[in-house]
């Protein structure tokens, strides 16, 4: 049998292989899109501020067209003109637009839930910070929640997904998907603090207290900033 297959093959040819260019061929989960992020952000020039920016507008819009209606509306940012080239030439609206060079917005939020949570919190007045509300975000259930957070946001994801969303993608199919909330449940990533720590997972998951607690640490006592009870 070996020397059958050695005949066949030409083995050598596969330690050529760079396995860094096979990342995210096939189904991708949160994780490749993660590394394929990274790595255009690596890649796009962009210093740190713009980057977190990039993740910002992503999570609290989501839309890439409203993104750019919108961004010059702003003003008095620095990182205002490379971030909408980035949405602008970087980025698309779905996954089946996506080519080599390009992005699709809606998994930047999924691929980033600590940088996503902490959009969120800076992105929503302090009387809106609550518990609830932050449950009440697609990418919530990627943290370590307890079981009993972990249930609160399920029943809200699945009426967000039977009962609000109408249309998505070419491929789109309507309703709560159990299988994709599986994978997305087993991520466990950790809160994010204000410095870019992250905010300590305690033994079991963070409960509901623990998220509040952790939500309290950015409060300012300034009930300013845009409303937003979900993104």
């Amino acid at each position: 049998l070996s020397s059958d297959l050695e005949g066949l093959f030409d083995f050598g040819e596969l330690a050529k292989v760079d396995p860094e260019e096979f990342i995210g061929f096939g189904l991708k989960d949160t994780h490749i899109y993660r590394t394929l992020f990274i790595r255009l952000l690596k890649d796009s020039g962009l210093n740190k501020a713009e980057k977190v920016m990039v993740v910002f507008l992503a999570t609290v819009v989501r839309s890439k067209k409203r993104i750019l209606d919108s961004i010059d509306s702003l003003s008095g940012y620095s990182w205002l003109p490379k971030v909408k080239e980035f949405f602008a030439s970087r980025i698309c609206q779905y996954t089946y637009q996506e080519t080599a060079a390009t992005f699709a917005v809606v998994h930047i939020p999924s691929c980033m839930p600590p940088v996503a949570g902490l959009s969120w919190v800076y992105a929503t007045v302090e009387r809106n910070r609550t518990v609830d509300n932050f449950l009440a975000n697609t990418w919530a259930g990627q943290f370590a929640l307890n079981k009993s957070a972990q249930d609160k946001h399920k029943r809200w994801e699945v009426d967000f997904w039977d009962n609000n969303v109408e249309r998505g993608g070419d491929n789109y199919e309507r309703g709560f998907n159990e299988d994709y909330y599986g994978n997305t449940v087993e991520d466990q990533y950790p809160l994010m603090n204000k410095d870019g720590s992250y905010y300590k997972v305690p033994t079991g998951g963070y409960s509901e207290v623990d998220l509040g607690k952790w939500l309290s640490t950015f409060d300012t006592g300034r009930d300013t900033g845009a409303s937003s009870s979900r993104s």
